[in-house]
């Protein structure tokens, strides 16, 4: 078992009179990369900022390789890297200018420094922008020299705040290749994001953070495991009558969370994806229907974090999958999204639950 480098011990963070951190335990481990997922306001970035002791806690405690963080700040934030999400760096200096000055503030040598920043700039492919003043490089060439700027003192630990927020996918690509050569060179990372898609491929442990509480922790595999009941079915046949194969599949006692289209794709998401195929090609056999083409998607991290914040805010997942295909049955049928949701306001369901179910409608 690989140890903690970070143990945090009933951590709670107040500001006025809001509990931002509500008694938080979490162990984070060497040479992992450990993201932490929540929705704007869950509480991540001031997570992170707890960590080096940016922020101290109204109750609790932060250790760092056994220290606490609140009694030994210097020396932990020696050893660690921080880079936020709106980039720390000096607009106006050389790419070089800047890690020579927080190296600077770090009491690093010239030398140390010369020869340091050359093999981050090598490793960030920031080599030949050495000299580029850093407000004109692009988006993606100012992250990277961020994240140099935490590592020009080499520290074991590195903590990134949204590193790909608002870079386009190429560029995203990029820093998570990034992120998988720091880690490595032997360095644990952990990282906040929204973007789910990245973080499932990048994360050995996923924490999932909501109202200031951790829900659950685990890999990405085991989450999926434990959480997502579905599995995603997508279908394309000739002629295509998907209706009469749902009426079908109904009539069967088929197990069926929703179903939806894709262009010209059925899709249906199952708790049993083998039983529903096998249902699914003695129906084509019946009623003519050809295959073209067929897939079955494992659970995204996505619907993980989707049937956990619901769980946490009071709404069944279960019963959210169901209002999601008696929306879309009542829409094949005929009633306009605005019937649709009369209908379900007077059964009292909450409007943000009604309009997040009418906008997947096409």
């Amino acid at each position: 078992m690989p140890r903690p480098i970070i143990r945090l011990k009933s951590l709670s963070k107040n500001f006025k009179n809001k509990q931002v951190l509500k008694n938080i335990n979490l162990d984070i481990y060497e040479n992992e990369i450990f993201s932490l997922i929540g929705v704007s306001g869950a509480g991540k970035t001031t997570l992170l900022r707890s960590l080096i002791g940016f922020y101290a806690p109204d109750s609790g405690s932060v250790y760092m390789n056994n220290r606490d963080v609140s009694k030994h700040t210097d020396q932990i934030k020696r050893s660690v890297g921080f880079a936020a999400q709106e980039g720390s760096f000096y607009e106006g200096l050389t790419v070089f200018e800047n890690l020579k000055y927080f190296g600077k503030l770090y009491g690093l040598s010239d030398a140390f420094i010369k020869t340091h920043s050359d093999q981050l700039l090598n490793s960030m492919n920031l080599i030949h922008e050495k000299k580029t003043i850093a407000k004109e490089l692009s988006g993606g060439m100012k992250r990277r020299l961020d994240i140099a700027c935490a590592l020009i003192h080499n520290p074991p630990l590195l903590i990134l705040d949204e590193p790909s927020a608002g870079l386009d996918p190429i560029l995203r690509k990029h820093i998570l290749e990034l992120i998988h050569r720091i880690n490595k060179s032997g360095r644990t990372i952990v990282v906040s994001s929204h973007l789910l898609g990245d973080v499932e491929k990048m994360s050995h442990r996923v924490g999932i953070i909501s109202d200031g509480n951790i829900l659950d922790v685990g890999t990405p595999t085991s989450l999926r495991a434990k959480y997502s009941r579905n599995e995603e079915i997508v279908l394309e046949t000739f002629p295509g009558d998907y209706k009469r194969l749902i009426t079908k599949l109904h009539s069967k006692r088929a197990r069926l969370a929703y179903v939806t289209y894709r262009d010209h794709q059925l899709v249906i998401y199952t708790p049993d994806a083998e039983h529903v195929l096998r249902l699914i090609m003695n129906i084509m056999k019946e009623t003519g229907e050809h295959l073209i083409d067929v897939d079955v998607n494992r659970p995204s991290l996505s619907e993980v974090f989707e049937a956990l914040t619901k769980k946490k805010h009071g709404t069944d997942y279960g019963h959210f999958a169901q209002l999601r295909f008696s929306v879309q049955n009542a829409f094949r049928k005929g009633h306009s999204k605005e019937q649709i949701r009369n209908n379900l306001l007077q059964k009292k369901w909450d409007s943000t639950t009604v309009e997040k179910v009418l906008s997947e409608l096409p």
